[in-house]
């Protein structure tokens, strides 16, 4: 059984405003390393009920890990059957606070 591996990238602030900015789509085969893979975005192959399906749950799974900053959620699901998907890495980006070293003192 032929599988997909999709990302939507996410991006939530710490008053909860949620958007997802893109969702990508590995051209290669499932097993193939990212960093090794053709990625394409916006993906070609969701119909428009998987892509909200997707997109629904990484909104859940950020806001439920309370990640702020952008993040990435793969998922891996069958195409001839898409009636699930399973998350298989959730990585957030740069988190958005402030760093100690981001504002420097003149004194």
């Amino acid at each position: 059984m032929a599988s997909r591996d999709t990302r939507p990238q996410v991006v939530r602030d710490v008053r909860d405003n949620c958007i997802t900015v893109c969702n990508m789509e590995n051209f290669d085969p499932l097993g193939v390393h990212t960093g090794d893979s053709i990625v394409v975005a916006p993906s070609q192959t969701l119909s428009n009920e998987e892509y909200h399906m997707l997109r629904s749950a990484a909104l859940r799974v950020v806001r439920h890990l309370g990640i702020v900053g952008e993040c990435n959620i793969q998922y891996c699901s069958c195409v001839e059957a898409f009636s699930s998907a399973r998350a298989e890495e959730c990585a957030p980006g740069t988190p958005c606070t402030p760093s100690p070293w981001s504002t420097a003192s003149s004194r």
